[in-house]
C-alpha cells in the first residue's frame, strides 16, 4: 500500500500516453476512453510531464478538438 499513489501517478502518465497513440492512430473512442481515464485516476498528476514533456492535461486538449471536429462536441466538453 505504501506504493498506492506513486503507482496512480505513473498509471495516469501510462493513460494518457496511450490516448496520445489512439489519437495519432485516429481511434478517437479509445483516446476518449484513455484520456477520460487518466483524468480520473489521481489528479494531482494530471499537470506532471511525462518522459516526453506531455502532461495528461495537454493530451485532453487535442483529444477534445477531434472530438469536436467529429461533432462530438458533448464528449468533449466532458473533458474540461
Amino acid at each position: 500500500m505504501e506504493f498506492a499513489d506513486s503507482a496512480r501517478h505513473y498509471e495516469t502518465l501510462a493513460l494518457a500516453g496511450a490516448a496520445r497513440v489512439a489519437l495519432d492512430a485516429g481511434d478517437l473512442d479509445a483516446a476518449l476512453r484513455d484520456v477520460s481515464a487518466a483524468l480520473e485516476t489521481r489528479a494531482d498528476s494530471t499537470q506532471s510531464p511525462d518522459g516526453l514533456g506531455h502532461t495528461p492535461r495537454e493530451t485532453a486538449d487535442p483529444v477534445a478538438r477531434a472530438l469536436r471536429a467529429a461533432g462530438r462536441t458533448e464528449e468533449a466538453a466532458k473533458l474540461r
